[in-house]
């Protein structure tokens, strides 16, 4: 089978869920089809971090075209062989009626929180690529009830949930380890972190974090993980007076120590498509305490400690916070949240996604 694929999501991006997803397929690809697989790729994809560490020969990769990124990710692809598979990174569709084409939707931030005017490029950029597609890949059955709400006149299509995986690198450190690394981080083992990873746009409810941890008292720092905070961030940490530590961007190495040095994780977001880093947290033994919305519930099952709905309060948050100090239901979900995570890897949904292949190239 011929495979065609788009890598404009490293050239969209520097990191994030839908390059670690690529990068997870695709390196997969290559190890099992070396001789089978192309792939479009513009000269700007090679700052992405996930596209350092992927190895594609040179004779893989197609000629790019000289139109700019923001041109790129709207202009169909000219796929050279009729009889193939065609898998974009992000909603670009073939220009070749005749190919079989895959689309994966990650989620529907931009249309539930964007702009209206964003919200309508999405809407028709989606309808785009979903009325080319052969069949739909999606990451949770939270994005399946999502796309057949937006768009139930594609309830028709073909449409497989694979769930993302976690990455190898997540692994639980020994005991002595994790107090080294609490010492490192906080200069006190009696400190407990409490980390908030990912992005702080309003439907991941940072500042709720921050009210959270802000009724914790001085033992407990609100560690940050992503981009830089800004003034009015900084403002709201200082004026509710909470202790916290701010990382940065980090390597998945560095991540996995500061998950290993966590208290818990605190994933207050009001929507997920998935929600990687519950599932990174739980596989290193780090407790999770998130909002029941969205995918969490599907992704955690009953190995985490979840709001009793949406409308979560910093008293309620920081009451459950709280309760992990009981050693035997820390202990009880750190169990959970192991075993839970098990059932979630990336080689498993890059098989499940090469058997969607065949299903789509034979129907």
């Amino acid at each position: 089978m011929n495979m065609y694929f788009d890598n404009i999501v490293f050239s969209l991006q520097q990191n994030g869920g839908g390059s670690v997803y690529w990068y997870e397929l695709m390196r997969r690809m290559l190890r099992d089809f070396p001789q089978d697989c192309r792939f479009f790729e513009l000269p700007n994809a090679q700052s992405n971090i996930c596209r350092k560490r992927l190895v594609i020969p040179k004779d893989n990769l197609l000629k790019h075209s000289f139109f700019p990124t923001a041109l790129q990710r709207v202009l169909p692809v000219s796929i050279p062989s009729a009889n193939s598979i065609f898998h974009s990174s992000y909603y670009r569709v073939p220009f070749n009626k005749t190919v079989r084409s895959v689309a994966t939707i990650h989620d529907f931030i931009p249309e539930k929180f964007s702009s209206p005017l964003r919200r309508t490029l999405n809407i028709i950029q989606k309808k785009r690529l979903l009325s080319s597609a052969s069949g739909i890949i999606c990451v949770s059955e939270n994005t399946r009830k999502d796309l057949l709400t937006f768009f139930p006149e594609f309830a028709g299509t073909p449409i497989k949930v694979i769930h993302n995986g976690v990455s190898e690198v997540y692994l639980p450190l020994d005991v002595d380890s994790r107090l080294k690394l609490r010492k490192e981080i906080l200069g006190d083992e009696e400190k407990c972190l409490v980390l908030f990873v990912g992005h702080r746009h309003s439907y991941k409810n940072f500042s709720l974090a921050i009210e959270t941890v802000g009724r914790l008292g001085k033992r407990f720092v609100l560690g940050i993980v992503g981009g830089a905070l800004s003034e009015a961030e900084l403002t709201k940490l200082n004026n509710a007076n909470v202790n916290f530590s701010f990382f940065g961007r980090v390597s998945d190495e560095r991540l996995n120590q500061l998950y290993n040095a966590s208290f818990c994780l605190l994933y207050p977001s009001l929507y997920e498509g998935f929600g990687i880093p519950v599932l990174e947290a739980m596989r290193v033994n780090c407790p999770v305490i998130a909002i029941r919305s969205s995918s969490i519930p599907e992704v955690v099952g009953d190995a985490a400690l979840l709001t009793e709905s949406a409308t979560a309060t910093a008293d309620e948050l920081s009451a459950l916070v709280l309760s992990l100090l009981d050693l035997k239901l820390q202990e009880k979900l750190i169990l959970a949240g192991a075993h839970r995570s098990e059932n979630f890897s990336w080689e498993k949904s890059y098989q499940e996604t090469r058997e969607f292949y065949d299903e789509i190239v034979s129907s």
